[in-house]
């Protein structure tokens, strides 16, 4: 789903950001992410048996306004749900699996990442950088 620059600037100003300030939009995503977000960098192996590794980004929390403002920044897929469990509100999740997608998100929130943060979305930064050295076009 691509989202629309009505769409985007919507669902950023509903978290009061402006929207044309694209630097502001970048430093309240990163903010959301170092707080509610992760990195993954898990092992993977093709059919034929080929080990390599892959990235997502995600932000889960239940305020289904700020992590749709967030898919809109990063142009996510949109949400998905969690089931809750027993006396818990509704989770709302954004995960990013597509590693263009997850370049460009780190490469706009990485100025404004917090320390740890920022050194994981390095290390995501090179595996993507190693797929695509190693003439993988394994980007769903």
């Amino acid at each position: 789903m691509r989202w629309s620059n009505k769409e985007l600037r919507d669902s950023v100003d509903s978290v009061g950001v402006p929207a044309t300030d694209i630097e502001a939009r970048w430093a309240w995503a990163a903010g959301l992410f170092d707080g509610e977000g992760c990195i993954v960098i898990y092992d993977k192996q093709t059919v034929r048996g080929t080990q390599y590794k892959r990235v997502f980004l995600q932000v889960n929390m239940t305020d289904q306004d700020v992590v749709e403002a967030f898919a809109a920044q990063v142009r996510g897929p949109g949400l998905q749900t969690k089931q809750p469990s027993r006396n818990r509100k509704q989770q709302y999740v954004c995960a990013l699996h597509n590693e263009i997608l997850v370049e460009r998100a780190l490469r706009g929130m990485l100025p404004y990442l917090g320390y740890r943060r920022s050194e994981k979305a390095w290390e995501a930064l090179a595996v993507i950088e190693e797929n695509r050295n190693a003439g993988s076009r394994r980007f769903t």
